[in-house]
């Protein structure tokens, strides 16, 4: 991968990265692309699906209520911005 992708990207990422660290990233990201290469290259054509995963099942549990003191749940109360009704609504975490 060349500098400027790793820049371009680097500025999508919003991610500030020294000349140095643009280099290393441009052979490093280079390295794995190429190894993505080799492993696409494989032939799988004769290997059966396998169905290891088909016989997985959730397994629930039973939820357990733990009765908390009235100090506990104002604590946990004033760590929430917002309140409706009975509902805390914790702040956006992205923009």
């Amino acid at each position: 991968m060349d500098i400027e992708e790793v820049k371009k990207i680097s500025d999508v990422a919003r991610i500030k990265l020294n000349d140095q660290e643009v280099q290393s990233l441009s052979n490093e990201l280079d390295k794995l692309l190429n190894y993505f290469k080799k492993v696409q290259e494989i032939d799988t054509s004769n290997i059966k699906d396998s169905n290891y995963m088909h016989d997985l099942k959730n397994e629930l549990r039973e939820d357990v209520v733990v009765i908390s003191e009235d100090e506990t749940k104002e604590r946990i109360r004033k760590e929430f911005t917002k309140e409706n009704e009975n509902l805390l609504l914790a702040p956006k975490s992205l923009k």
